[in-house]
């Protein structure tokens, strides 16, 4: 037990105050965090009175019929509780927030575990039409959203009958396929579509290059 935290029977006085008060799991999850100086995480499991052994059973039955899921213990439930600086990959939290019936802003890990900040979505180019010279058109302020999306898809498709990529450019997206899925739990649904679109544009723009 850290220093400062309380005792799980402070947790157990909470869970009973909140049978007699009619409080719900998040106002005991509340509680147990600002009372115990425990971690959002933590408090989410002492709220339903479950050891750390039971909540990895619990979080292993999720993922029982699934070949690569995430295996995690007691030990390691117990040091992503008690170390904020450890986050477990983006799926898993996606298994905790089911597991709590939750979303990762309540389990303390909103944001977190992201490797860097978001960039400003790159507004330089996204095609509106499709041109015969493969040119993207620079997006005016009065383009309507789903009119960009819908040209963004024709203007792919285009792209990948009419053209070719290097190996290392598709190594380079590949990685950005794989930062947007890290990104998408915590951004907005329109910033993460401009955030793809921009990524579209980019490979429309190197493909009339070729």
């Amino acid at each position: 037990m850290a220093a400062g935290q309380h005792r799980p029977s402070c947790a157990a006085r909470q869970r009973a105050r909140a049978r007699v008060e009619g409080w719900g799991i998040q106002q005991v999850v509340d509680s147990i965090t600002g009372c115990c100086g425990v971690s959002p995480l933590r408090a989410q499991r002492l709220a339903r009175g479950w050891t750390l052994e039971q909540a990895a059973e619990r979080l292993r039955a999720l993922v029982a019929d699934q070949i690569h899921g995430p295996r995690a213990d007691s030990d390691q439930l117990r040091l992503w509780e008690t170390h904020p600086t450890r986050r477990p990959q983006a799926r898993t939290i996606d298994l905790l927030c089911r597991l709590y019936e939750t979303d990762a802003q309540h389990l303390g890990m909103a944001g977190d575990y992201r490797s860097q900040a978001a960039p400003a979505p790159d507004r330089r180019l996204v095609p509106t039409k499709l041109r015969a010279s493969h040119e993207p058109v620079p997006v005016t302020a009065g383009d309507p959203f789903d009119q960009l999306v819908e040209s963004a898809r024709r203007a792919v498709d285009r792209t990948l009958v009419a053209a070719t990529v290097s190996a290392a450019q598709l190594d380079l997206l590949d990685q950005r396929v794989l930062w947007h899925r890290h990104q998408y739990m915590t951004t907005a649904p329109r910033t993460m579509l401009e955030l793809l679109l921009a990524d579209l544009a980019e490979v429309h723009e190197l493909a009339a290059e070729r």
